[in-house]
């Protein structure tokens, strides 16, 4: 019993130590591996910065309390992952971003960007316009009732007779006929 104060302990010859509680009223340097706790239950606090250059950091949530920023060179979840704020996803333009699963957008824009180019899928959208040729393989369908307005630019009609079908054929030259109104003149188009 008793207690050694005010005294270097291996100063000459280090030598092993074993205490209950080891405490630095200064900067205390450990050379070699350091283990802090024996068991899954302890508690470990850091009430001042901690510079960890190397090594892994397991089964430890990081920011739970008080996030901050973090730099990573691969980020990985095992999980869904949720970002807030801003999220920018690559830095150049040649870089690759791969989607294994499925992405849900519900605002913002996608420019410079080809939709379906490997493999289609359906669209649905409330303005469709295109600053070149635009080409639909199928049927398709202009307007969803009798008093929509079909604009054609670029092709010059005549009248080609009278109609009390929607979508009826010319009786010559077969060109297709644009609906105005039911029993009103069609315009024969010439192209």
């Amino acid at each position: 019993a008793g207690a050694i104060d005010n005294t270097t302990s291996g100063a000459t010859t280090a030598s092993t130590g074993a205490f209950t509680t080891p405490s630095a009223s200064g900067a205390a340097t450990f050379n070699g591996d350091v283990t802090l706790g024996d068991a899954f239950a302890v508690t470990i606090m850091f009430t001042g910065t901690v510079d960890s250059n190397a090594g892994a950091i397991d089964n430890t949530t990081i920011g739970a309390t008080t996030a901050s920023t973090g730099a990573f060179t691969t980020l990985l979840a095992s999980g869904a992952a949720t970002f807030k704020g801003d999220v920018t996803l690559g830095d150049a333009v040649a870089d690759t971003i791969s989607f294994t699963g499925t992405g849900d957008i519900n605002a913002g824009a996608i420019d410079s960007t080809t939709i379906g180019a490997t493999t289609a899928s359906t669209g649905a959208f409330t303005t469709l316009s295109a600053t070149g040729a635009a080409t639909f393989n199928g049927d398709v369908t202009l307007g969803d009732t009798v008093v929509d307005t079909m604009m054609l630019t670029g092709i010059r009609g005549h009248q080609c007779g009278r109609h009390r079908q929607h979508n009826h054929w010319c009786d010559y030259g077969e060109h297709w006929c644009v609906h105005h109104a039911v029993g009103q003149w069609c315009s024969r188009l010439h192209w």
